[in-house]
């Protein structure tokens, strides 16, 4: 699919059944880059909502480039105290990144 004329419009019909497992939660998507923004206090962690994600790529014969993912940990900056969540396998954390 990845170089094809008709790729991009595949991948755009693929992921319309990809939903976040909370309401909780915000998914992004624009062209082939998918942005999962997860609240602390989310019902689900990010680590079962990764799993989900790579669980529909499969199905859709499709996989998740750990190498390109990025995690990124965002709060108020004035917090008094910040939680910090448990780093993701394969998962590089960054503290900016360019969408």
């Amino acid at each position: 699919m990845q170089g094809s004329v008709i790729g991009p419009q595949l991948y755009i019909v693929m992921k319309i059944d990809l939903k976040p497992l909370s309401s909780d939660n915000i998914l992004v998507k624009y062209a082939d880059d998918i942005i999962l923004l997860v609240p602390e206090n989310s019902t689900v962690d990010i680590a079962t909502k990764l799993c989900h994600t790579q669980a529909w790529a499969v199905a859709n014969k499709l996989c998740v480039n750990t190498k390109k993912t990025k995690e990124m940990v965002l709060r108020q900056p004035r917090a008094r105290s910040h939680y910090m969540p448990p780093l993701l396998d394969d998962m590089e954390r960054v503290a900016s990144a360019k969408f």
